[in-house]
């Protein structure tokens, strides 16, 4: 029984505000309210926000820019985005609202732990983040588990004519970390564009697209350690491009596919 019951919060964890209506104005914080189940408190949300599916209902009040008037409208008591891609007119403007807007710049996955437990504390929703916290963990600790010795040289790029690289610093990068490869890219927390001799010099025995791997051919990619041994994977872009809701699969597809490419090549 005592099992079953909801867990305590003490006095210091409560919020000054609890919140019941928001707007989110980028897809991966749309995730996040869907990770800890409150995707019922958006009123509003971008065009591009449609996971969870229940989402849908709520308002779009940006594409891509925000409807300022439109979200005012909503009188929302709170307003989240992703740094990625809020404007800093556009949050100042924002603020004039009256809303409490959260900004959130996730560059590691303990950034993305604090994003989460910070955004459940406005709905009290401790416990579910914690349990979605929990399940990246266990992915961590499968790979932490499986090491790989020596670890792959990989790096994550996007488009294949002229490629953008993630940053070491980058939310991608860390998450290759986890998986069991080391990063290649440019020092940035931001992905950057990189020549094709840039590409070659690094060399990446693991090549992670953001889309179709189909794509990369040609030069300079079938000159690199990963393309003369298949080892050019594609994963979804919303997951791998998105610190939100979506990190476990991403976390486990990259572990997966970084381990079968680099034991087939043995």
């Amino acid at each position: 029984m005592a099992g079953c019951e909801p867990p305590r919060i003490s006095s210091d964890e409560l919020p000054d505000r609890i919140y019941t209506r928001v707007v989110s104005l980028s897809p991966s914080t749309t995730e996040l309210l869907g990770l800890i189940d409150c995707e019922a408190y958006l009123l509003g949300r971008t065009a591009f926000c449609t996971v969870p599916s229940s989402v849908r209902n709520a308002t779009i009040v940006a594409n891509p820019e925000p409807d300022f008037e439109r979200i005012a409208n909503l009188q929302p008591d709170l307003i989240v985005a992703d740094s990625s891609v809020m404007n800093p007119a556009w949050e100042q403007q924002l603020r004039r609202i009256g809303a409490d807007v959260k900004v959130f710049d996730i560059n590691s996955l303990e950034e993305w732990k604090g994003a989460v437990h910070d955004l459940a504390s406005g709905f009290l929703r401790h416990h579910s983040a914690s349990k979605r916290i929990g399940a990246v963990e266990q992915a961590e600790a499968t790979w932490l588990s499986d090491p790989l010795d020596p670890k792959p040289a990989a790096i994550v790029v996007m488009n294949a004519q002229q490629p953008w690289v993630a940053g070491l610093g980058t939310f991608q990068a860390d998450l290759l970390r986890a998986a069991g490869a080391e990063p290649l890219g440019p020092d940035s927390q931001r992905f950057e564009q990189v020549s094709p001799e840039q590409i070659l010099a690094w060399n990446p025995q693991i090549i992670i697209v953001a889309g179709d791997p189909n794509e990369f051919t040609g030069a300079p990619w079938d000159s690199t350690d990963a393309g003369k041994r298949n080892a050019i994977v594609g994963i979804d872009p919303d997951v791998l491009l998105r610190a939100g809701g979506r990190v476990d699969i991403a976390l486990e597809a990259l572990g997966t596919e970084i381990r079968k490419r680099v034991r087939a090549s043995r």
